[in-house]
């Protein structure tokens, strides 16, 4: 038979405590096995397995002593138990008989006699034993006895007594005596005096009230909500006599406020619907009523309409319009104006319209943005699932409902679109781009096709929204002492205001505009994160580059005073290619920071994803504001700049508030005038800039399409761009620079001829600042005529050559700025008009490197190839 699991257990423990006895019966083998214990306590003390009492905090301090005293009072019992057994034996065990030397070693004879008194003596035992659980069956019985005749001579005695009182008042104590019977606990005894004392108190006083109206105010005192909880209106009903303390509850009210509860619920059903209403995401938006807190939802129409359609849609339910309003929920209220959201993120509000259209259309189950990322990522939702490198769920799609996509639907969506207008004053007609939100009508295939081409674009936007503000917080985090951050951005120019205004001042131009630039600085004081707010005010109204740095130089240099020691600074902001991402920022950093400041060493600027800019600085813009418009409520005239800064500064201690004067911008402005500036290709997939330090020749700069705060980290890096030389331009490059945005600086039409200004503001429209805006210039809007199929002519720099090219969009332009192109190479040198494409040329350019929209030209078919031929001659210049 084989031996079971729990034998071979116990054999095995049986085996191993008999070679630990061999060993601790062995003096070297036991020295042995004690030095191998120490050993393990040592190495147990080393890994802090064991730590002595001093290295614990308070809290597991005493838990240790704690388990100290137990210990103790577990070892001192078994002693004392020990002690009292040992004692116990002793004084019972008889003295030893005195042995003679000759009776040592005499051996015990067994006799009849001693046989014959052994079965006597067990004989006495058994009978003793009989008696002594007789004599217990006796006692027990008479113990029931007289617990029996012991109540039946109490209530015998309580009956009597109540023959006595038939026609007295019992006490309060006799009452509760009465109701406790035998069992006397103090306690309860006190409580149930007490109630029955209180209770012929109130009777007596109640008694002695005269008129009515004392008598309705006595019952109003005593009834409530807590005797209507417990249901004591009875039993206050015998305290005051002949009064009416609940009402009369009838069938027919019963009936009555059942369908007025079925009312109030269908109403709420009603309106908690997201077809009538709108959750509110917020963490703030909510709302709080008797202690019930409920998120906050915003009506989608008037509480008018929403009755009428209620009506049609429960003709059963006769509910009247004040009834209706009476019993709105109080989480539902109308949306005003200012609670609206006005800096919501491009992508992911059409993302968001795209989700809400799909969910009412029934063709996804997911209802919001998050249901849909966790479709797509995994349970546990990482960054790498955001960015689509997560091996698990990088081919997860979304499931989709069977539906008949060939019916006609529209969704909503946020897009640029031209408008054309006669300007009065040029007597031109001006082209400029507005951002409109679009009803698009098109079959429900449509919209899938947009959902698809859209959310893994979404997703990745996600994923680097989420990365850069998890490195800005490890970059807080593990801040040393000579680092600091340095989060900024600009706020809404200040408008000045006066307590009291003529007609003529508030609806006119007279008002003047003050520029804030808000700073929030991080620094590792004594190993704590010290945070200090700044806000920087100035006339100039600029927020390009030289605007920037001329806001930042007092707050550099203060900071540069006061920590001596801070030789590395990293730069947090969010990404418009308007003010703080574009080649003049580049060049700054490379060149004339260590200019400026030589005591840095190292820098790095950080770039938070478009549409997710918010941080703390626009804390510091808002109160700074808020302050402004109080004390004008307040009857405070704020008409100049230095009035502004004065106010702001008595007001708000939190808040360190310095002024830039229009000749610091323009000093900044100066060190850039005339600069060659090399353009980065991909610019507008930065989102880190970090110093090279190992170029020791040229500045150097590394750029990266997300933030790494490892200097050896290279995963995300885009290229370098070295700055070999500052030196000035050329007259004749001079007079075509541009050092304000990072765009071409030539352009040139059809035939050659140089067209001034000309810009192509792409930020202006896309950007997530608050100062973007439409272009009233003509040459603004070719950018948004690029689409598939059109002919553009683009530019491609080399070190000392720019060539021109000729080429057809193959796309739309992309979110980071960049279009597909298929280049064409010229026919005729001379005319410059026809062209072949080369289908194997194709390539990514950016929207810097597109110096015109050329007019669409004829096609043209030769020995069963393809040519294009344009109307005039293009200004190519191929290699």
């Amino acid at each position: 038979m084989p031996i079971s699991r729990e034998e071979k257990l116990r054999r095995k423990r049986e085996a191993e405590k008999r070679r630990y006895d061999r060993m601790k019966q062995d003096p070297e083998e036991r020295e042995k096995l004690r030095q191998k214990e120490r050993d393990q306590y040592s190495k147990k003390k080393e890994k802090k397995i064991i730590r002595p009492i001093s290295q614990l905090n308070e809290r597991e301090k005493r838990a240790k002593r704690k388990e100290w005293r137990q210990t103790s009072k577990t070892y001192r019992q078994k002693r004392k138990q020990t002690q009292i057994q040992n004692e116990f034996l002793e004084q019972n065990t008889p003295p030893a008989s005195p042995l003679s030397v000759e009776n040592i070693n005499e051996v015990h004879q067994v006799t009849p006699q001693s046989i014959s008194g052994k079965r006597l003596a067990a004989r006495n035992r058994k009978v003793r034993s009989r008696r002594s659980k007789e004599r217990e069956k006796m006692i027990l019985k008479l113990r029931k006895d007289v617990a029996r005749y012991k109540g039946k001579y109490y209530r015998l005695k309580k009956k009597t007594k109540q023959k006595n009182r038939r026609f007295d008042q019992p006490s309060p104590k006799t009452r509760v005596g009465d109701m406790i019977g035998g069992n006397q606990t103090p306690e309860i005894a006190k409580k149930l005096l007490f109630a029955e004392a209180v209770s012929d108190q109130l009777k007596t006083n109640y008694e002695q009230l005269r008129g009515d109206k004392d008598k309705r105010f006595f019952r109003q005192i005593l009834s409530g909500p807590i005797i209507k909880k417990y249901r004591m209106k009875q039993d206050l009903q015998k305290i005051v006599k002949g009064s009416k303390l609940t009402k009369s509850s009838t069938s027919v009210q019963n009936r009555s406020a059942m369908e007025r509860c079925k009312k109030i619920n269908a109403i709420w059903k009603f309106l908690e619907s997201d077809l009538n209403s709108k959750m509110c995401p917020g963490k703030k938006d909510y709302c709080s009523r008797n202690g019930k807190i409920k998120q906050k939802r915003y009506l989608n129409d008037t509480m008018f309409n929403l009755h009428k359609i209620f009506l049609k849609k429960h003709p059963n339910i006769p509910v009247s319009y004040a009834f209706w309003c009476k019993n709105r929920p109080f989480h539902i209220v109308s949306k005003k104006v200012s609670s609206r959201d006005t800096c919501s993120c491009m992508v992911c509000l059409n993302m968001t319209l795209l989700i809400g259209t799909l969910s009412r259309l029934n063709v996804i189950k997911e209802n919001n943005s998050n249901s849909v990322i966790s479709s797509f990522c995994c349970e546990n939702r990482t960054e790498k699932c955001l960015l689509r490198d997560c091996p698990e769920c990088e081919n997860k799609n979304i499931q989709f409902e069977d539906q008949n996509r060939c019916e006609m639907s529209f969704f909503y969506k946020w897009c640029s679109q031209k408008h054309t207008y006669f300007d009065n004053k040029t007597r031109k007609q001006k082209t400029v781009v507005k951002i409109t939100k679009q009803k698009c009508l098109c079959s429900i295939s449509k919209i899938v096709e947009e959902f698809e081409s859209n959310i893994i674009k979404y997703l990745k936007h996600k994923g680097r929204a989420y990365h850069q503000y998890k490195i800005i917080s490890e970059l807080k985090k593990d801040l040393k002492t000579n680092e600091a951050l340095i989060h900024m951005d600009f706020s809404e120019n200040y408008n000045l205001k006066y307590a009291e205004e003529i007609q003529a001042f508030h609806f006119g131009g007279s008002r003047q505009q003050i520029s804030l630039h808000t700073v929030v600085m991080y620094t590792n004081a004594g190993g704590k994160l010290k945070k200090e707010c700044y806000c920087t005010l100035s006339e100039c109204l600029n927020h390009n580059v030289p605007g920037i740095w001329a806001h930042l130089d007092p707050i550099l240099k203060s900071l540069m005073e006061r920590y001596p020691i801070i030789d590395t600074l990293h730069f947090v902001s969010d990404s418009p290619a308007t003010q703080y991402r574009n080649k003049t920022m580049f060049f700054f950093l490379a060149v004339e920071l260590s200019n400026l400041f030589p005591t840095i060493r190292k820098f790095s600027w950080n770039y938070l994803e478009a549409g997710h800019g918010k941080g703390a600085p626009d804390g510091v813009g808002g109160v700074t504001k808020r302050t402004a418009d109080r004390l004008v409520a307040q009857g405070h005239d704020i008409a100049s700049f230095d009035t502004l800064v004065t106010a702001l500064s008595q007001n708000i201690k939190g808040i360190t508030y310095l002024t830039v004067d229009a000749s610091d911008v323009k000093r900044i402005s100066e060190r850039l005038d005339n600069k060659k500036m090399p353009i980065f290709k991909g610019t507008m997939k930065v989102h880190q800039v970090k110093k090279d330090l190992s170029q020791k020749a040229f500045p150097k700069l590394l750029f990266y399409s997300l933030s790494s705060l490892d200097e050896d980290d290279h995963t995300y890096l885009l290229g370098s761009k070295v700055y070999e030389s500052a030196n000035p331009l050329s007259p004749e490059e001079a007079s075509d620079a541009s050092s304000d945005e990072d765009l071409p600086l030539i352009r040139y039409s059809s035939t050659g001829t140089e067209i001034p200004n000309r810009k192509l503001n792409f930020n202006d429209v896309y950007s997530d600042d608050e100062e973007a805006g439409t272009s009233t210039d003509k040459t603004e809007s070719i950018l948004h005529n690029i689409k598939n199929g059109t002919f553009l002519l683009v530019q491609l720099k080399t070190k000392k050559v720019s060539y021109r090219y000729v080429a057809v969009a193959q796309n739309e332009i992309e979110e980071d700025g960049e279009v597909r192109v298929m280049f064409l190479k010229v026919c005729e040198l001379n005319s410059k008009q026809v062209f072949k494409p080369n289908e194997r040329d194709i390539s990514y350019v950016t929207f810097d490197d597109i110096l015109n929209v050329l007019p669409t030209p004829s096609m043209i078919f030769h020995d069963n190839k393809l040519f294009y031929e344009f109307n005039m001659g293009v200004d190519v210049f191929e290699k």
